[in-house]
Formats: structure tokens, C-alpha cells, sequence
């Protein structure tokens, strides 16, 4: 006898499905090390820009007579590379097997009119891709350029030193409504959110998915749909996954709350402090989780109640994946101007609004009605996206064989 109401029910299968997660090794394994992971994701980035790039590159140094290899190779060695300087008659092809061979990282050839502006140095090496190595080398053949340049006009080697002199320079992040932070620091915030809510808005979302597609398979879906109306078992499904979900984002945001505030005292000197993260932008953090779960833990339910088979889902929700790519490779937009255009309308967009409007928020780039008005069109959005799933689940969980064609898919939705 079922004493259990069809409005309860979804309760229980909500909370089987968080007992099972709770129960699970990988949970306790993903939850402890997740904080331990996103500190060093934090972290690291932050202290290797603050040891100055020492990346101890192994480089030749090809001079053709142009007078700047001995001061260019005292410059980088003072740096911590490990720099070869070679006969300018060496061919080419023994310097790229040294690559080959990983004796150096790559060679710098200075032409002999570098000095007088004519010629181009050329590197060529494995780390050519490396944009802070290449920068860096880049300044310092510059600054030995511009000092033999000085020198040849009959400057004194102190003058020429004061005027090579870096100014001490900070970029320092603010709308205006507070105190400057400093950027890099703030990006790195950001970036860490976004890594957070957009690992366990998929994550979770794809596992209500396979959630589905198991129970199916083993037949398990009859028993329950025996009990339960389709529509409730949705629901308990994507609610039990999410409450799980929501543990580990609660624990996570914490994380960073604390690591924010207390960052600084635990790696000394070498990390700084982390702009604080306050309560509100914590209730931001988990408003787009809550919501963006939801919106894509219903489409991913849906796939799965399509299709009859694993291999079947990994190919139905491959639109899905491309559609999560967005938001990744925009994280940049909205970083280089957060209350620009562009940062506006991506974070009024529901596929992309649950990344990208937490670190705007932290950027300290949107409004109270630009985050009011988000917060609506995704709450809508996720909404009629439940509303068109349950009823593509109601038809699809018990459906096998062939996957259905998006007219099928229409007709579905059209006729509840």
C-alpha cells in the first residue's frame, strides 16, 4: 500500500537519490580535495607572478656581431636562465637538434645591425608559445638595445641606468564605488568562482542524466513510474542530485570566503591578501548555482529520459557541450570590461548568466538591476525549461529503441 502522497513523493526519491551521493566514496574524496584543489588553483597563478617569472629557461645565444650578447647573457643569467652563448657561425640545424635533443630550450640569433634598427632577432625554441617567458625575453633584449643605443651617443652608464629604470607601477581594480583592489588579484577571484559553479553545474547536471539513463536500462524506471507520476520523479531526481551538489558548492564558497580573508597569513609575504568575499557575494554565488542546476539539470534530464543508452547520451548531449563552451571562452569579456556592453549581455543570457554574472558581481561591475533583472530572466527561463522537460520526460522514460526526431520532440511539448 502506498501511504505516501504524489505531493511527497518527490521528496523521497529527492532524498534517496542525496542518501545514495552522501553514502558514495567519491563524494567524501571529491569534497575533501575539491577545497585543497581550488586553493592551489588560487594560489599558484598568484605566486608564480609574484616570484617575477623565474622560469629558468635554457637558451644560445647566436651573436653576429652585434654587441649585444655579453650584456643580454649577463641580464637573463642574473635571472636564473641558463644561457649558452655560441659562434655565430653555427649552423642551424645543430641548434634544432640541440632542441630536439632537449639540451636547450630554444636559440636567439641577434643580426649584426640589431643595434642600428635594421635587423630582426629571431628566436626559435620549444617554450616559443610560452607568452611570459617570450615577454620577458623581449623586454630584456629591449632594455639591452635601448642601453647600447644610449651608450653609442656618449651617455654615462649611470645615466643610462636611472633612465632603464622600471617606475614602480600597481593596476589597481574599482568601478568607483569603493577602494581599488588590486586587478590580477580580483581576476583571480573570479576565475575561481567561475571554475566552481561551471565543474559543478555540469557535473551534476550530467549526473542526473545518467541517473535516468541507468534506471532505464535496468528497467528500474517501471517500478518507480508504478508509484510515482513522471513529472514528480523528475523533480526528486534533480532536487536529491542538486541538494548534493549544493553541499560541496556551500562547503567551496566558504572556502574561498575564508582563503580570501586569511590567504595572505598562510603563504606569508609571497601571496597577497585576496579580496574578501562577504556574505552577499556568497548568496550571489549560490543563487546562480541553485538556478543554473536547475536549468541545465532539466535539459540534461530530458536527454536522458530520450535516449536508451549511455553511448546514445554521450551523442545526444553533444549540442549541450558546444552551448558550455561559451561561457569558458568569455570569461575574458567580461574581465576586460565588466560593465561594458558585451559583460551586460552575456550575463543576461541563461546559458551563460549562471557562470559569468558571479564574477562580474565580484568585479564589482553589475548593478542592482542588471543583477535583479538576470536573476529574472534565468528563474523564468529555468522555469519554462522544467516545464518543457517534464513533458518530454513524461513521454520519452518509457519510450526505447529509436531516438525521437525533433518533430517527435515538438509534438511532445506541444500536447501535454
Amino acid at each position: 500500500m502506498i501511504v505516501t502522497s504524489q505531493r511527497a513523493i518527490w521528496w523521497v526519491i529527492a532524498r534517496r537519490e542525496l542518501t545514495e551521493r552522501l553514502r558514495s566514496r567519491w563524494f567524501i574524496v571529491t569534497t575533501i580535495l575539491g577545497p585543497l584543489l581550488l586553493i592551489g588553483a588560487m594560489a599558484v597563478p598568484v605566486l608564480i607572478a609574484s616570484s617575477g617569472g623565474n622560469f629558468g629557461a635554457r637558451i644560445a645565444l647566436v651573436d653576429d656581431s652585434s654587441g649585444v650578447g655579453p650584456s643580454l647573457s649577463a641580464d637573463l643569467s642574473g635571472l636564473g636562465w641558463r644561457v649558452t652563448n655560441v659562434a655565430a657561425e653555427t649552423p642551424e640545424p645543430e641548434l634544432l637538434q640541440q632542441i630536439a635533443d632537449d639540451k636547450i630550450d630554444g636559440f636567439l640569433r641577434l643580426p649584426a645591425d640589431l643595434v642600428a634598427g635594421q635587423g630582426k632577432a629571431v628566436y626559435n625554441g620549444d617554450n616559443a608559445s610560452s607568452m611570459t617567458t617570450m615577454a620577458m625575453l623581449s623586454d630584456r633584449l629591449a632594455r639591452t638595445v635601448t642601453s647600447l643605443r644610449l651608450s653609442n651617443l656618449g651617455l654615462a652608464r649611470s645615466s643610462i641606468q636611472v633612465a632603464l629604470q622600471h617606475p614602480s607601477f600597481e593596476a589597481r581594480h574599482t568601478t568607483g564605488r569603493s577602494e581599488g583592489t588590486r586587478g590580477d588579484l580580483v581576476f583571480v577571484l573570479g576565475y575561481a568562482v567561475v571554475l566552481i559553479l561551471y565543474m559543478s553545474i555540469v557535473i551534476y547536471a550530467v549526473n542526473v542524466m545518467r541517473a535516468v539513463v541507468v534506471e532505464k536500462t535496468n528497467k528500474v524506471i517501471e517500478v518507480l513510474l508504478a508509484a510515482v507520476k513522471p513529472e514528480a520523479l523528475m523533480l526528486g531526481k534533480i532536487l536529491g542530485v542538486g541538494l548534493a551538489g549544493l553541499l560541496q558548492v556551500g562547503l567551496w564558497t566558504t572556502v574561498i570566503l575564508a582563503f580570501s580573508t586569511f590567504g595572505g597569513g598562510l603563504f606569508g609575504a609571497a601571496m597577497p591578501t585576496l579580496p574578501s568575499v562577504d556574505l552577499a557575494a556568497m548568496a550571489v554565488i549560490l543563487a546562480y548555482f541553485v538556478l543554473g542546476y536547475f536549468f541545465f539539470a532539466a535539459l540534461y534530464a530530458a536527454i536522458g529520459a530520450m535516449v536508451s543508452s549511455e553511448q546514445e547520451a554521450q551523442q545526444a548531449q553533444g549540442p549541450v557541450v558546444i552551448i558550455l563552451v561559451i561561457p569558458i571562452s568569455c570569461i575574458q569579456l567580461v574581465a576586460n570590461d565588466p560593465r561594458g556592453n558585451a559583460a551586460e549581455l552575456l550575463t543576461q543570457i541563461p546559458i551563460t548568466s549562471p557562470f559569468l554574472m558571479p564574477m562580474r558581481y565580484l568585479l564589482d561591475g553589475a548593478s542592482f538591476g542588471s543583477l535583479f533583472m538576470s536573476l529574472a530572466i534565468l528563474t523564468a527561463s529555468t522555469w519554462l525549461l522544467t516545464l518543457v522537460a517534464a513533458r518530454i520526460f513524461r513521454v520519452g522514460i518509457l519510450m526505447t529503441g529509436k531516438r525521437p526526431s525533433l518533430r517527435e520532440l515538438w509534438h511532445w511539448v506541444r500536447h501535454p
